[in-house]
């Protein structure tokens, strides 16, 4: 007798919303009573966590080989526009943006974790990219150049303790403005 295959915690495969009240179809691989399951389950929204559901099915890992020929074969029988309306239409972009989420985050070494079992990288191991320098939006320039005119140095001065990452540049701009006038 071959010896038992063991999980040492629940591995989720799969998640995706299968409607607009955010109920979740999950599938996972984990243990019960000694037997390897994957369970495919309806999950609800409850303050913002899922919870599963009775509604799902769990099966031993041994006859996935059968719920894929069966899911494949009902794929090849659903084809066509009967079986696809408008609101499945929704839901296939739905699932072709998570596809794209999933492989951002697979090829993001921060994230990929998530998907591939691996232990999350520590901070230490996470490049530091360099940021780029701070530049001053232009929007806050013309705010400034409005509160100038104002003519409230109060008001400018407490403007300016707000944009303290902005001011060395700023009054740069308000030396140049006066030194041409």
């Amino acid at each position: 007798m071959s010896p038992r295959l063991t999980l040492p915690e629940k591995i989720t495969v799969s998640r995706f919303w299968k409607n607009r009240k955010h109920d979740a179809i999950v599938t996972t691989i984990e243990e019960y009573e000694g037997r390897v399951l994957v369970d495919i389950r309806t999950h609800y929204m409850n303050r913002g966590f899922l919870v599963p559901t009775p509604r799902g099915v769990s099966i031993s890992v041994l006859r996935l080989p059968d719920l894929a020929k069966a899911i494949n074969k009902a794929l090849r029988q659903a084809k066509g526009p009967e079986f696809f309306c408008e609101d499945d239409l929704e839901i296939q972009i739905h699932l072709a943006a998570a596809d794209l989420v999933k492989q951002w985050e697979l090829a993001d070494p921060r994230d990929r974790w998530r998907h591939t079992g691996e232990p999350p990288p520590k901070a230490s191991d996470i490049s530091n990219a360099r940021r780029e320098p701070y530049c001053t939006p232009p929007s806050v320039v013309d705010a400034f150049l409005y509160v100038v005119r104002l003519g409230d140095a109060d008001y400018l001065s407490r403007w300016l303790a707000q944009h303290p990452l902005d001011a060395p540049y700023l009054l740069k701009i308000w030396d140049r403005k006066n030194a041409l006038a």
